[in-house]
């Protein structure tokens, strides 16, 4: 009985590690942090904390020589009045905490780079993907990269139709957001900022 729920308890661990494993990767891939990512992070950091009172005091009633279902109830009930007593633990070793840490990084940045001003503003008449002259341009909502509106359309119908992440093409470009029509809006006023 004992090695079956060491069993069961290694499976678990690895099954919690590969979602939190999707999760950092979810993060990484949209580059920006939303109340969903947060809620998502919250939630694993208190299974983490149910399962491990769980665990242990299943360890304890397997050490007892004739373990009763009330004895179960006792041990978990006493592990949670003895955490809720302490200082929750800082779970900043564990990737929970890595992850806590790295959302509250993107948010520090999302809310210093809020605070710039834009001077002036001047755009290449090239596009970033056909690497020809912007014929009707269309500026992306979200990180306001300008392209031509026919190339736009074939780059991401291309990137739909072969199944590659489809992102804005300018280099170091931050903006993570798959491109999407939805995202663009029409740009006159782009040949006012043309850099001669």
């Amino acid at each position: 009985m004992e090695l079956e729920f060491k069993d069961n308890v290694k499976n678990w661990n690895n099954q919690f590690s590969r979602g939190l494993t999707y999760v950092e990767s979810l993060i990484d891939s949209k580059g920006f942090i939303d109340s969903t990512i947060t809620k998502l992070i919250k939630d694993f950091e208190e299974l983490e904390q149910s399962m491990k009172i769980q665990t242990a005091a299943l360890e304890e009633l397997l050490s007892t020589s004739e373990p009763q279902k009330e004895d179960l109830e006792d041990i978990i009930n006493k592990r949670i009045r003895k955490q809720s007593k302490e200082k929750r633990k800082n779970s900043c070793d564990s990737k929970i905490g890595y992850l806590l840490k790295k959302v509250r990084d993107m948010d520090k940045d999302q809310q210093n780079t809020s605070g710039l001003v834009v001077e002036s503003v001047r755009y290449s008449r090239k596009d970033h993907i056909s690497k020809k002259d912007i014929e009707v341009p269309m500026r992306n909502t979200i990180c306001k990269h300008v392209y031509d509106k026919a190339t736009v359309e074939l780059y991401i119908e291309n990137c739909k139709r072969s199944r590659t992440l489809c992102q804005c093409p300018v280099p170091s470009c931050k903006n993570k957001k798959p491109l999407n029509m939805n995202d663009m809006e029409s740009y006159p006023d782009f040949f006012n900022y043309l850099v001669d």
